[in-house]
């Protein structure tokens, strides 16, 4: 449930001084979210990743030239860290939200699916990384997007895919 409160109406008036809810302020009647009567979503991320508090609105998009090519430096114990070409596919993570800041935003990868033999491939639950950014959490100013880095290949290996997630071991 979602309460709102319009500016100007008595507080706790009617039925919200009966309802133990934060109710959300709002001024402009045109700015309140439509009901949601069997609403169809753009895409599956939208309804999975949606933040249903009614605060902040988020969806992920991915398009085919969301991606850049970077050197990856490697480190070996006891050996000299060498670079080596790699392209970097990446997700927009957009705040749809008009004025309220995104925090603490985590990303996870829930499951993923071999495209030829079908079967699931099984993942345990660790951090990914935003684009450009060294920390696992981030934040999204309103109305504004935020890279994940998807995955990577390097270019002397395309067909092998790489994750870059906060862990210790590959």
């Amino acid at each position: 449930m979602l309460a709102f409160q319009e500016s100007g109406v008595k507080p706790l008036d009617g039925i919200l001084g009966f309802l133990q809810a934060n109710a959300i302020p709002f001024t402009d009647r045109a700015e309140l979210p439509k009901p949601n009567h069997g609403k169809k979503y753009r895409n599956e991320s939208e309804k999975a990743f949606g933040n249903h508090s009614g605060r902040i609105y988020w969806h992920l998009d991915v398009m085919p030239t969301q991606f850049s090519d970077a050197n990856r430096i490697q480190q070996i114990p006891g050996q000299q860290p060498a670079s080596f070409p790699a392209r970097f596919f990446h997700i927009d993570v957009y705040n749809r939200h008009r004025s309220k800041i995104a925090t603490n935003c985590y990303a996870y990868l829930e499951k993923a699916r071999n495209v030829q033999t079908c079967k699931e491939i099984a993942f345990k639950t660790v951090e990914y990384k935003w684009a450009g950014y060294i920390l696992p959490n981030a934040i999204i100013l309103p109305k504004q997007t935020r890279r994940l880095d998807a995955f990577w290949v390097a270019h002397t290996a395309p067909t092998k895919l790489y994750f870059n997630a906060f862990v210790d071991s590959t």
